[in-house]
């Protein structure tokens, strides 16, 4: 799938980071990253604040460490890794109350995406739901309920 250069966005601070000594710092809205988005016991106004005094590991230790966070599946975690360099153009979303998003491009519903925390969880395209209509829409409630159905 390939998009337009100009209408690429890729996210400038990721939605999650894990610091070297272990601790999950989320970002809020307002771009504070928090150790806990319920009550922020411990904040950082930045991201450059936070690495400061501490180095973050990499996307794919983050992941690791967030699935067992949000309890993600296998399948989900593994996707989440495959997925760490996919760029996707101008979405629309959806944020669930269990804190997972449904995200589909803003132009043209091509494709439907389940994300977490900024890691994409599954992703499903036109095709799919063209083809396995039924199956499709499943996997994709399925996913968004946190395999909780």
């Amino acid at each position: 799938m390939s998009f337009d250069k100009d209408t690429t966005v890729k996210p400038v601070e990721p939605d999650a980071v894990l610091t070297e000594d272990g601790y999950l710092f989320f970002r809020l809205s307002n771009g504070m990253y928090v150790d806990n988005p319920a009550c922020a016991d411990l904040g950082y106004s930045s991201l450059a604040q936070l690495t400061e005094t501490i180095d973050i590991m990499t996307p794919r230790a983050t992941a690791k460490r967030l699935a067992d966070y949000h309890d993600w599946t296998q399948e989900e975690l593994a996707h989440a890794i495959s997925a760490l360099d996919s760029v996707y153009g101008s979405e629309d979303a959806v944020k669930l109350a269990n804190g997972r998003e449904i995200r589909w491009l803003s132009a043209a519903c091509t494709y439907v995406r389940v994300v977490q925390s900024g890691f994409e969880l599954a992703c499903w395209s036109s095709a799919d739901w063209r083809f396995a209509s039924e199956k499709t829409m499943a996997a994709i409630l399925a996913c968004s309920a946190g395999g909780k159905l």
